[in-house]
Formats: structure tokens, sequence, C-alpha cells
């Protein structure tokens, strides 16, 4: 069975950290003031629940190694598989780490993808989807409408027939 835990470096960091050693991350101190954005990470081998991150918690790593920020029990996953961090524009950015295995994002193999909401991510046999949402708990509505709904035909224009 996969397990994730989520390890804190830095209590400052990542929020309180349990003798345990796994982290509850309290709040999001972007350092945009206009920016809330959060990264929701959900799995089923999140134990204790789908992983919240905002910019403040950047980079993350990801890894079966307890030195990875966010540890998964996958014997298929790199010790540092691959990290998460701010892209330069803002945008929450999946990073591998030249990891054996491969990072997958959506089916395809990267070596950075920028994450947006509905995404799946597949570290080994783990797989992870992603959600985004905005200061107020919004999700990203117009990115998730428009990779869920099913593709409709355009409308043909019929003319009328000639009297």
């Amino acid at each position: 069975m996969n397990r994730a835990v989520l390890f804190a470096r830095s209590p400052a960091k990542h929020g309180t950290t349990s003798d345990s050693g796994t982290v509850e991350i309290l709040n999001c101190e972007p350092r945009d003031p206009n920016s809330m954005a959060r990264l929701i990470l959900k799995a089923a081998i999140f134990a204790d629940g789908d992983i919240e991150l905002c910019e403040s918690d950047l980079p993350v790593s990801l890894g079966r190694s307890h030195r990875a920020d966010i540890t998964i029990n996958d014997g298929l996953l790199s010790r540092i598989h691959a990290r998460i961090e701010l892209a330069p524009n803002g945008a929450f950015e999946i990073v591998d780490n030249e990891s054996t295995n491969l990072t997958i994002v959506n089916n395809q193999d990267v070596e950075r993808a920028v994450l947006q909401s509905g995404d799946c991510i597949l570290l080994g046999e783990t797989e992870i989807m992603v959600e985004i949402a905005d200061a107020d708990g919004k999700m990203d509505i117009h990115e998730k409408t428009t990779r869920e709904l099913p593709l409709v035909n355009a409308r043909n224009t019929v003319e009328p027939p000639p009297a």
C-alpha cells in the first residue's frame, strides 16, 4: 500500500510540525498580496487528507526518501523524484528531477509542466489529482469546465429552402 507524508524541513516555512514529523499547513502567505492561489494535491495515499500548498510553501520535493518534503511510499519513485515550484509567471509548476521512472502529467512524459486544475500527475504507481483554488477557495472554474465538458458539434447553418 502506498503512503505519503508531508515532512517539514523548517516549521517557519511549512507550518507546525508534530512529534511524528508530519506537518499541518496553517496559513499561506503569498509573495504577492493580490495572489492567494492554492495548489491542492489529491490522492488516495494521502492518509491525512489533501495536501494544500501556496506560494510561500514552495519549492517542495516529492519522492520516496524521508528527505523529500512530501514522502511517498512507492518503490517506483526516485528518492527525490520531482519538485513543485513557482514558475516565472507565478503558476505552479512540476519539475522532474531526472527520475528513473519519469514524471507524467496527463499521460505525457514531462521534464517540467505548468499545473492546472484537472491535471493528473503520475509518479511511479502513485496518481495525484491537481486542483487550483483562488483566495476565496473557489476552484478555477473556467479551466475545470473546459476540461470536463464533452465536445459539442458545431451547429450547421441551414439555409431555408428556396421559395
